[in-house]
């Protein structure tokens, strides 16, 4: 026994794709989540400003049926 060298006994881990497949999704998904998110918003802002231009009631602010004399 004292002849024989003790070999390592390393074992070799294959190099898993699926991490790197998880990791794209979780970053694509939090890319599309800020996206939609700035659209989101811009559309409320367009609509806040197109609600702007009318009264309560829904009618056009500037625009009466009256005419000046």
């Amino acid at each position: 026994m004292q002849g024989q060298k003790n070999e390592s006994t390393l074992t070799v881990r294959p190099a898993y794709r699926w991490p790197y497949y998880v990791g794209a999704m979780v970053l694509l998904g939090m890319i599309l989540a800020v996206m939609w998110t700035l659209w989101s918003v811009n559309q409320t802002r367009e609509l806040r400003r197109e609600r702007e231009r009318l009264n309560s009631f829904g009618h056009p602010v500037g625009n009466t049926n009256q005419t000046n004399q």
